[in-house]
């Protein structure tokens, strides 16, 4: 409709035709605002969900979904909007398989599911915190011999120490051995 609207296609298969002569003039299905369905779509892309996917799984054309993210659309009718709700309720936490589309999202810096308190708020900022780096291999080991340092300094054994951290003896007597000054070191 958008397409032939804005008289960017001339002709429609007889399906089409056919269905657009059983409309009545003057009665427009009911529209709501696409800030939400385009705010689903792009946190779904973002995720790695493919536009295309999103739009067989939806039952919409792939050119809608592609105008409803990229905000083309300013409305949509009910039915869309509830296609993509439920597409989104369905997915929305759970990894796609498309590594192009977590790129082609990033590109475009849109948002996660996460960044929004409530999605359909139009006045809804994104949080914008930055993204989980984890810590390089290694990296909460000074900490853990912290942690390690004061509780020998409490009188507490590799074993008992291993048991509260979470981890194993060894791993323990490792960083004993690697980071603690020699006072220290006889304990392991």
């Amino acid at each position: 409709m958008y397409n032939i609207r804005n008289r960017r296609q001339e002709s429609v298969q007889h399906a089409t035709a056919a269905r657009l002569f059983e409309l009545k003039p003057g009665a427009t299905p009911h529209l709501v605002d696409s800030t939400g369905a385009r705010r689903r779509i792009q946190a779904l892309a973002v995720l790695g969900w493919s536009l295309s996917g999103q739009a067989a799984a939806a039952g919409l054309s792939h050119t809608a979904v592609e105008e409803i993210a990229s905000g083309l659309r300013c409305h949509v009718v009910f039915s869309t909007h509830e296609a993509i709700r439920t597409l989104y309720r369905q997915r929305s936490l759970t990894r796609g398989p498309s590594g192009w589309a977590r790129a082609f999202a990033a590109r475009r810096g849109w948002h996660g599911p996460m960044a929004w308190d409530d999605i359909d708020d139009l006045s809804a900022e994104p949080e914008t915190s930055e993204p989980y780096q984890p810590v390089a291999k290694g990296g909460r080991d000074d900490l853990r011999r912290q942690e390690i340092r004061h509780l020998l300094d409490c009188g507490e054994s590799v074993a008992s120490i291993a048991k509260q951290m979470g981890c194993n003896e060894k791993y323990i007597g490792d960083l004993i051995t690697q980071g603690l000054p020699d006072s220290y070191q006889t304990a392991a």
